[in-house]
């Protein structure tokens, strides 16, 4: 048989309810790991929210809304614009591109910038700079065109500072328009029956706007300023402006085109302006009573019929400060006189002629009528 075994002392285990105070500590109760994994999780967790917020923060875009009509805040002194035509004598193209810079203050402290733009232009790049040395950057943020108010608005990452010169830079490239504003192309026929073609940008002398559709600007009689106009141009043409031209010049690594540069105008209004480029010939004469230089720009087959003194009979004033003027003659336009330039129909300008003509003749023979009585 064998031995039965010893069985020991047995332990009664009596369950006992735990009281609502160690209820509490037990839920509050954590192991020292899990805090220690939980509280790096949270750290890191918070201070990759504080970067994100920061950042965010750091680079907020301010609220701009579009507006009607542009609040006069800015006021531009001068425009320094680089025009490139692609009309070409041969090639009626009807695009142009190029790069403006506007020199502009504030009145007020401000992240939004707004232009006229008219719906024929695109701006392509926008970049603002202090004149005088800043420890500033700005950035253009966003930009937005409203084709219906013809509104450019430019948002930069922080203000401009009220009172201060700034240069904004602006790359645009258009299309030409058939209507009265902006620019438009025009043709005539040679001697030998051959059809050339030319750019033109004029607008109507009882215009309030005009300039947004040649390029991105304050376009309305509050903002006169000075210009600075350089254009290139196909080498068979010329270009002509507003001031006199001062140099023309090769452009490297494009031989068919050449850049003219033109003196700074006096203060215009935006749609005084005036670019033309033709291949005309030209007759050049001296104001007998001023210092004043007259020419006259037509196509060849009526320079007989064309009288300089009497296309500059009607010439703008002010044509006298700049010291010249440019008299283009072009079939089937509307006569535009402004400072420095004038556009004329070429039938009036050929009737015109020959009413003086007549005038003369008349004059004479009174002369001589006189002569023979005494």
């Amino acid at each position: 048989m064998s031995p039965t075994p010893v069985q020991g002392p047995q332990r009664r285990v009596q369950w006992k309810e735990l009281s609502k105070k160690t209820e509490i500590l037990y839920f509050f109760y954590c192991d020292g790991r899990i805090f220690c994994v939980w509280f790096f999780i949270t750290m890191f967790a918070s201070l990759a929210y504080a970067v994100i917020l920061y950042f965010a923060l750091l680079n907020r875009t301010p609220y701009a809304p579009d507006p009607d009509s542009i609040p006069y805040i800015f006021v531009p002194s001068r425009y320094n614009l680089s025009l490139r035509i692609d009309t070409s004598r041969d090639d009626p193209k009807q695009t142009f591109s190029g790069t403006v810079f506007i020199r502009f203050r504030s009145l007020v402290d401000t992240a939004a910038l707004f232009l006229h733009l008219g719906h024929n232009v695109e701006v392509h790049e926008a970049a603002l700079f202090p004149v005088e040395l800043s420890r500033k950057n700005y950035r253009v943020a966003r930009k937005r065109h409203n084709p219906k108010t013809e509104i450019l608005t430019i948002v930069l990452n922080r203000n401009i500072t009220k009172l201060l010169d700034y240069n904004l830079e602006l790359k645009f490239a258009g299309s030409f328009r058939s209507d009265d504003f902006g620019p438009k192309i025009f043709s005539y026929n040679t001697l030998f029956g051959e059809e050339r073609y030319g750019a033109l940008y004029v607008n109507p002398e009882t215009a309030t706007k005009g300039l947004r559709y040649l390029i991105p600007c304050l376009d309305s009689s509050q903002y006169p300023a000075e210009f600075f106009v350089n254009v290139r141009r196909p080498g068979v043409m010329r270009s002509l402006s507003n001031s006199a031209r001062i140099k023309t010049l090769d452009i490297p690594g494009d031989k068919e085109y050449l850049e003219d540069s033109f003196n700074q105008t006096i203060i215009l209004f935006p749609y005084q302006l005036m670019v033309v480029v033709c291949d005309f010939q030209y007759k050049r004469e001296f104001s007998g009573d001023s210092d004043l230089e007259i020419s006259a720009y037509f196509r060849p087959s009526i320079i007989q019929e064309v009288s300089v003194e009497r296309l500059v009979q009607f010439m703008d004033p002010k044509s006298n400060q700049i010291g010249k003027i440019d008299a283009v003659v072009i079939p089937n336009i509307k006569t535009v006189n402004q400072p420095g330039i004038s556009v004329l129909n070429e039938a009036e300008a050929i009737e015109e002629a020959r009413v003086l003509e007549d005038i003369e003749e008349l004059r004479e023979e009174a002369h001589d009528g006189e002569g023979s009585e005494l």
